[in-house]
């Protein structure tokens, strides 16, 4: 049963620069009629790192039949990320039956965008030269 679960995100797409985060939000909800342990995890796409992604809380949890749980991952881009597009999915699965009770989310975007270029500051033109005052000319007695 590939779609066990209903997963929705308010959210589908994110910018967050690099070296910075946000919080995703899913709410997963049981469609099996059973109550059971659920597991879910992030399935990175387009070249995301799964060290990008945190899910907050508990990553196993029991669901009574045709409840709704709401979850939060955290996306960490590092310092280090390149600017472009990268992807994400979250994934629901029957802790004791992966294969038959299972449900993947809708793909997350996520747009690292080029770092702004770093402002160089205008040069400090040099120093006038000092002027040194002509003395008078000398007059005659």
């Amino acid at each position: 049963m590939s779609n066990a679960y209903t997963i929705s995100a308010p959210q589908t797409n994110y910018q967050i620069a690099a070296g910075e985060s946000a919080v995703a939000s899913f709410t997963v909800t049981d469609m099996t009629g059973k109550s059971m342990a659920v597991v879910v995890e992030i399935v990175p796409q387009e070249h995301a790192e799964p060290s990008w992604f945190a899910i907050e809380g508990e990553e196993i949890r029991e669901m009574a039949a045709r409840t709704t749980d709401e979850y939060h991952v955290r996306i960490t881009i590092p310092a280090t990320a390149q600017a472009g597009n990268y992807a994400f999915r979250f994934r629901a699965y029957a802790l004791t039956n992966p294969d038959e009770y299972f449900t993947l989310g809708p793909v997350v975007q996520l747009h690292v965008p080029s770092a702004a270029p770093e402002s160089v500051p205008a040069p400090t033109p040099p120093p006038a030269p000092a002027l040194t005052p002509t003395p008078p000319p000398a007059t005659a007695p």
